[in-house]
């Protein structure tokens, strides 16, 4: 049972890697509106994301 530990961090790392592809960083916009609804929905999602992991983890 000495794999469990190293699956949970290769799913973590996975679930970092699919995040950041989805979740690209912002690209810069001149209308700050835009960014601060993109932002909001942004940490929505990572949010999500941390829950589904630490539900996984769990």
């Amino acid at each position: 049972m000495t794999n469990v530990p190293d699956l949970f961090s290769l799913a973590k790392v996975m679930g970092i890697i699919i995040v950041l592809v989805l979740f690209p960083p912002l690209p810069l916009s001149t209308i700050p509106e835009r960014n601060l609804s993109l932002s909001n929905n942004r940490l929505n999602s990572h949010s999500v994301c941390v829950n589904v992991a630490s539900f996984l983890l769990h």
